[in-house]
């Protein structure tokens, strides 16, 4: 598989690395990747997750999401979209979907 894609010899040693060191979501090449992408993208904060719902709980957090609170999610869509607000205490309202002319959503009740 030489050449296909991006992976050279120096991304498949870093590979083999975490894979022997059995840490695959946190540890050292995390730290310096999240580091990295601060740095890049010029921000105070970055936190790679393992999954959109880490990612979204993270940002319902962030969002200070409390109980009672009215969180709206797309009506199609996985159940772990809800997930994080639920575990918050908030009150999920699954929003409809129409699509009008030139493509944007629309929400209907």
């Amino acid at each position: 598989m030489e050449g296909a894609g991006l992976t050279g010899e120096e991304e498949l040693e870093i590979i083999r690395q975490v894979v022997r060191e059995g840490v695959l979501t946190w540890g050292r090449y995390v730290y310096e990747f999240e580091e990295a992408f601060t740095k890049y993208f010029k921000v105070k904060h970055a936190y790679s997750v393992s999954s959109c719902t880490a990612a979204l709980a993270i940002a319902v957090k962030l969002l200070g999401i409390q109980p009672g609170d009215e969180v709206i999610v797309p009506g199609l869509t996985f159940i772990a979209t809800s997930l994080p607000a639920l575990d918050r205490g908030a009150q999920i309202r699954f929003a409809k979907f129409i699509t009008c002319m030139g493509g944007l959503p629309q929400v209907r009740e």
